[in-house]
């Protein structure tokens, strides 16, 4: 909904985000979009995600939180981090340009090593900001988002190409 580390950036309507995470997981019969975040106000804390994911689901389930290397790394700035390791399991995506520097994240939150699990997979370097950027400069986003969401992006026009002026503005600011 609105994350407190993106405030810096403009971020596409919460409703056009869930719609774009129903089309690309629309064939993937085990996975649920939720609107937890969506549905109250912010600013949203993955705290507060998985305090209320707890509160739903009691005892009855693990929770594992998927994030990157990067996030890792800077998780001790995150708001309430030590609560956040100490409830759930963390899922760490590694990446090739991402050192972590282990005693010092051990430091910074106690016990954490044993609340992650690190899963190395290949890696796909996509970021929204680059697709964004793609979109608004007309180049091709195929293999970057399944079909349908790039289909809604163009429908929707979420990524206007920039107006010259603008694009000088922002540079001499």
């Amino acid at each position: 909904g609105d994350p407190p580390h993106k405030r810096d950036r403009q971020l596409s309507a919460v409703e056009h985000r869930l719609n774009m995470v129903r089309l690309a997981t629309n064939d993937i019969e085990y996975i649920h979009v939720s609107r937890l975040d969506a549905d109250r106000p912010g600013p949203h804390y993955t705290a507060d995600m998985v305090r209320l994911l707890r509160l739903q689901t009691g005892d009855r389930a693990d929770l594992f939180f998927l994030m990157g290397m990067d996030s890792l790394r800077d998780l001790p700035t995150w708001h309430e981090a030590q609560w956040l390791v100490e409830n759930c399991t963390l899922v760490a995506l590694t990446r090739h340009d991402v050192t972590l520097d282990w005693a010092a994240l051990e430091a910074a939150l106690p016990g954490v090593q044993r609340h992650i699990i690190i899963l190395d997979m290949p890696e796909m370097e996509i970021a929204s900001h680059a697709i964004q950027a793609r979109v608004r400069n007309g180049q091709p986003i195929r293999h970057q988002v399944p079909a349908a969401v790039e289909d809604y992006l163009r429908l929707h026009n979420l990524y206007p190409p920039r107006r010259e002026s603008q694009d000088s503005e922002s540079r001499a600011a």
